[in-house]
């Protein structure tokens, strides 16, 4: 995944190079931060942005590290944990910029498999998977839109996102996040 991201902004790149807007930046440093209530989930990261037909209208792909403090459905504690945040925003990207985004967790996506461990147990030659608990540990995505504006070098914008937060023990009590993006562009 991570060659992914590599060979999508070496595109996003030379996709900018042919593109009219030669003074527009490509690719940037990000630090975001996004709430409900208590819950918290901050991060830093890169962002790399390509324009469709050399027109304002494009994509951006972004990956920032993070920490997230979440409250449990429960409401008797909180979790917190490090977050790879990779997501795809496609909209309008002028001086103002209006997008639709979608992403997931790409820690949680890379070590799926590793956190879906069973209890197993030897009988008669045969492993039986011991561990009847259902499991309730989809890779964390989300789903959003937000707006800015676009300052060069720098890139202001705000955006809510629906937010699919899990473990297999637990699950978080909100699901619905805003939050505040600033970029500095190269």
């Amino acid at each position: 995944m991570p060659i992914l991201l590599i060979l999508g902004l070496l595109f996003t790149c030379s996709v900018h190079a042919n593109s009219p807007y030669q003074n527009a930046t490509s690719v940037g440093m990000i630090v975001k931060n996004e709430w409900h209530d208590s819950d918290t989930i901050t991060g830093v990261g890169i962002e790399a942005m390509g324009y469709f037909n050399q027109s304002p209208f494009g994509f951006s792909v972004s990956s920032a590290l993070g920490v997230a403090d979440v409250r449990v459905k429960d409401r008797q504690r909180k979790e917190s944990y490090t977050t790879l945040d990779t997501g795809i925003k496609v909209g309008y990207f002028a001086d103002v910029f209006v997008y639709g985004e979608v992403g997931l967790d790409l820690f949680e996506m890379l070590f799926y498999d590793l956190s879906r461990s069973h209890r197993v147990a030897y009988n008669d030659g045969l492993y039986l998977d011991t561990d009847d608990k259902p499991r309730n540990n989809s890779i964390d995505g989300y789903i959003g839109v937000g707006a800015g504006i676009n300052v060069e070098p720098f890139k202001v914008e705000v955006f809510t996102r629906y937010r699919q937060i899990d473990s297999e023990d637990w699950e978080a009590q909100n699901s619905i996040f805003s939050g505040v993006q600033v970029s500095m562009m190269f």
